[in-house]
């Protein structure tokens, strides 16, 4: 599970009401440790192995904390490498946060996201990567997923939808911003989670989910 521009106490709060089998990765964006936004990845420790993990900041110094090109805003992606220990197979998860479209650092991070699936891909391990992109899944400049074989889950789904994901928390800007790229995996079930949890917006985006085969 992905969590994108989290805070430290929110994190706990998910910790907190997490079952002990899971398990999170992720830093804050603006030290490398706990301060600034993270973009945590959750796992389920009966179902997965984690065999590797890392973070990068979207940045012209990746492997530093650091801001990209003309954003002041640090962003990272937190990266993964897990084993189904069912299927013994191994995929790689990607979970980030963009930024405002229009800018140079968001095709910039586009092109290094892309240059990631790349890296992974090219060893035949399927590649699921989600996020936030603030864009719809066919903004021009995640056109560039498609060219290398990485696409929006929604759009290759059995069952799909296409459903506004930020709510705005009931105001009139809704919007399809959240995505689930994917690269060599099946993907049965797409879905927009808009139930009442026991408050009308739990957040200012709806989460979204995939059933998938590897």
């Amino acid at each position: 599970m992905g969590v994108q521009d989290a805070l430290l106490d929110q994190l706990a709060y998910i910790d907190n009401s997490f079952h002990k089998k899971y398990r999170r990765i992720s830093v804050g964006a603006d030290n490398g440790i706990t301060r600034g936004a993270h973009n945590a990845i959750y796992y389920d420790t009966t179902e997965v192995e984690l065999l590797w993990h890392t973070t990068r900041w979207l940045s012209k110094t990746p492997q530093q904390t650091s801001a990209g090109w003309d954003e002041t805003t640090r962003r990272t992606v937190t990266i993964a490498l897990f084993r189904e220990k069912q299927t013994n197979k191994k995929f790689y998860f990607l979970n980030t946060c963009l930024g405002d479209k229009n800018r140079v650092a968001y095709k910039e991070s586009v092109k290094l996201l892309s240059s990631y699936v790349d890296e992974f891909g090219n060893k035949d391990i399927p590649v699921l990567l989600c996020g936030t992109f603030n864009a719809s899944d066919i903004e021009p400049a995640l056109l560039l997923f498609y060219d290398k074989s990485i696409i929006s889950a929604r759009r290759i789904a059995t069952k799909t939808d296409f459903r506004d994901t930020y709510n705005a928390y009931g105001k009139d800007e809704k919007a399809m911003i959240d995505h689930i790229f994917t690269q060599n995996i099946f993907v049965d079930i797409f879905k927009t989670f808009t139930k009442n949890y026991g408050t009308t917006y739990i957040s200012s985006h709806y989460p979204i989910g995939i059933m998938f085969s590897l």
